[in-house]
């Protein structure tokens, strides 16, 4: 069929003004893309920039240079780290002796030690070693009088699992001759052995790393089991008590899991720097940034806000995570996340074991004084507490919000937190049928 004249025309404006579009398509489309890129990288460049500077006006660490000078003692402070470091290696070479054998906590042994006036067959075993562990024990004294912080860490990519096996051993040492000398009714030296393992847990710096921060937990949790077995026969003076309420109380676990947060944030930016290529890198940087600007923010308000704001915040992480991560530019930075819901978990659950101990104390002194043990914790006089700020603070469950809770029973007296699933199931702080501790606490046998 011949075509009109204006058909033809029509055919040959299309020709000429189509090919160059369909070309201008496969070439303009992707460059528009890039030009987009380009755009979105120089705006996240800029606001990293302006972020990073913000937070080191404020003295906070970026990256790993900085970060040792966070952690760093101050030049003209007390610093005990050389004491302890010392005391860390008589106690690891009498470990590597095997000298302990089958003994439980410091050996292989896996029962624990009875209390006094019950038999135990260990008893000669645990006294002759003992004494072997003499000077051993002298260290961790001289590195106990020595005032001053203790820095574990000598930079950001030091391996942490000596320095935790360390004080891991250190700490069984210390907690193994406090309970020889509570079965032997040496009360005196049982308090000073708990005394040290509750100095360390402060001297600790407090602007650590938050693996460090969960050994220095667990040398805190350790004296405080060894306290609540010994207190009920342990005839402690009420200066001792006070004493254990001050070093107890020193310990601001709100405060040192947010410290960790700070460290581990210059941390991870540390890595994402090392990982990625210059784009991803700043995408990266920029959504590490406004995680942590979260969840540090989270620990400015009380535990039970802080517990749901870091809650809230790990949901919306996982959603992100479990996104097709071809796309997601921020992937590495989301992969590096998560430490938060372990901060506040390990934060809140020794909080309230600490609270509950040093109402105990108080409790205890009271008994000393004549009183009666108090059936709820408002019952308890601030004189009982070792400050002001111990009677405002310590008889509040940090889980609820609410006092903590009394119960006696079956000629036990307990004091508790309802935990994590904000129920009271009845003061049950051992292991119940089901395996699970519902209750956080202690159970005192007057």
């Amino acid at each position: 069929m011949r075509l009109s004249k204006f058909s033809r025309r029509v055919l040959v404006w299309g020709n000429l003004i189509g090919i160059p579009l369909i070309w201008g398509s496969l070439i303009g489309i992707p460059l528009i893309l890039v030009l987009i890129v380009a755009i979105s990288w120089d705006i996240c460049r800029y606001q990293v920039s302006r972020e990073l500077a913000a937070l080191r006006a404020e003295g906070l660490p970026t990256n790993a240079a900085e970060l040792n000078h966070y952690l760093s003692i101050p030049a003209g402070e007390p610093d005990a780290t050389e004491a302890w470091l010392k005391a860390i290696e008589a106690v690891n070479a009498l470990t590597e002796s095997k000298a302990a054998g089958g003994l439980p906590i410091v050996g292989t042994g896996i029962d624990s030690i009875p209390p006094a006036g019950e038999d135990w067959d260990q008893q000669a075993a645990a006294e002759a070693f003992l004494k072997q562990a003499e000077p051993a024990l002298e260290a961790i004294r001289i590195a106990a009088a020595t005032p001053g912080e203790v820095r574990l860490l000598s930079d950001l990519h030091d391996a942490v699992l000596n320095d935790v096996i360390g004080i891991r051993n250190l700490s069984r040492l210390i907690l193994f001759a406090a309970q020889v000398c509570g079965r032997q009714e040496l009360f005196d030296g049982a308090f000073e052995n708990i005394s040290h393992a509750l100095m360390l847990s402060m001297e600790i710096n407090h602007k650590t790393f938050f693996w460090v921060q969960l050994i220095r937990i667990v040398v805190f949790s350790q004296a405080s089991e060894a306290i609540a077995s010994l207190l009920p026969a342990a005839r402690w003076e009420e200066t001792k008590l006070i004493q254990l309420q001050q070093q107890l109380g020193a310990n601001d676990f709100h405060r040192d899991m947010q410290h960790a947060l700070i460290t581990e944030r210059a941390s991870s930016l540390d890595i994402i720097r090392k990982s990625l290529w210059e784009p991803l890198r700043v995408f990266n940087e920029r959504k590490t940034l406004r995680l942590f600007h979260e969840a540090i923010g989270a620990f400015d308000f009380d535990w039970p806000l802080a517990i749901k704001r870091l809650a809230d915040l790990n949901s919306r992480v996982e959603v992100e995570r479990h996104r097709n991560s071809m796309w997601n530019w921020e992937h590495l930075a989301l992969t590096t996340m998560g430490t938060w819901k372990w901060t506040g978990e390990a934060g809140i659950r020794v909080t309230a074991k600490q609270r509950c101990l040093i109402v105990a104390l108080a409790a205890r002194r009271g008994q000393l004084q004549g009183k009666d043990l108090p059936e709820n914790v408002n019952a308890i006089p601030d004189t009982l507490f070792a400050s002001e700020e111990q009677a405002r603070t310590c008889r509040v469950d940090p889980y609820s919000g609410d006092p903590l809770l009394i119960r006696q029973q079956d000629g036990e007296w307990i004091i508790y937190s309802v935990g994590s699933n904000l129920k009271d199931d009845g003061g049950t702080v051992e292991t119940n049928e089901s395996g699970e501790i519902p209750d956080i606490g202690y159970a005192f046998r007057w």
